[in-house]
């Protein structure tokens, strides 16, 4: 049943191009802002008290959670941020391990920290989307209604310690960054276009995106030059290459950052990437 699902799910997103957890917010936004209880309906004729009343139970038990994941992981993310900016802590990490596969085991704090930028932002769009569909859904204390309502002296989400007042104030601050980020995904749609390109040069600023594994430096007719051997995983493929940039102040070249990288090789052998830059490394001593 769950293969069935999400089968389905993938078609409808290859064939629409539209995030299904868009068409749930904009279901929800308007059952709430038109108050379309008669759509609702249906969900008592298939949903038996008891199974509603343990959904809304375990609702509860995430509302009382939800707000403290977030927090803890905000911090969590502020404080690797602060250790790898401002300090050399991460320097325990284990090193690049090649492995037999012809892969490389690479451990660093920018995977950490991109991580739980994704979890962060998975919680604040899908989850609580569904989360806020499950509500409208069910209903529970008068959902639709009481959830716009300011009056939290008299909001029954509150007074039934169904949702704090906190955690009321950030479903609205949800509500509008949802809505932001689906007005921005229908500008993009509708006015961005993608032109395959063949790549010759990585620009510094997306170094970030990369792997790095490897580099060396050299002088070249009087110019500081730096070659780089990168992994990026492209369409669940990794891809290695080696990169080389130069830096434009000659005088002064360690004050200065190479402004983008020459892509001298790329493919999936990273036997063959290995090799190269190898040699490239011989030849430059």
């Amino acid at each position: 049943m769950i293969q069935f699902i999400q089968e389905t799910y993938n078609n409808f997103r290859k064939k629409t191009g539209i995030p299904i957890v868009f068409i749930l917010f904009m279901f929800d936004l308007i059952i709430i802002l038109e108050k379309q209880h008669n759509l609702l309906a249906f969900t008592d004729s298939w949903i038996s008290k008891s199974i509603r009343n343990s959904i809304i139970a375990w609702l509860s038990l995430f509302n009382s959670y939800y707000l403290f994941s977030l927090i803890v992981i905000g911090v969590l993310l502020l404080i690797i941020a602060a250790l790898y900016t401002w300090t050399h802590v991460f320097s325990f990490l284990p090193n690049d391990v090649e492995m037999s596969d012809e892969t490389v085991v690479n451990w660093n704090p920018i995977s950490a920290i991109r991580r739980l930028c994704e979890l962060l932002i998975l919680l604040v769009t899908n989850i609580w989307i569904y989360w806020l569909t499950i509500n409208v859904l069910l209903n529970p204390y008068d959902f639709i209604n009481e959830i716009f309502n300011i009056d939290m002296s008299k909001n029954n989400l509150i007074f039934n310690h169904y949702l704090t007042s906190t955690m009321l104030s950030v479903c609205w601050v949800f509500i509008y960054c949802n809505a932001f980020l689906i007005i921005m995904w229908m500008f993009k749609k509708l006015f961005r276009n993608s032109i395959p390109t063949s790549q010759s040069y990585i620009e510094s600023q997306y170094l970030n995106l990369y792997t790095r594994i490897n580099l060396f430096t050299h002088y070249e007719n009087g110019v500081f030059n730096e070659v780089l051997m990168l992994k990026k995983n492209v369409k669940n493929k990794d891809v290695f290459y080696i990169v080389s940039g130069h830096y434009e102040d000659e005088n002064n070249p360690f004050r200065h950052y190479v402004i983008r990288y020459e892509i001298l090789n790329r493919s999936q052998s990273f036997a063959e990437i290995k090799y190269h830059f190898e040699i490239l490394k011989s030849n430059n001593k």
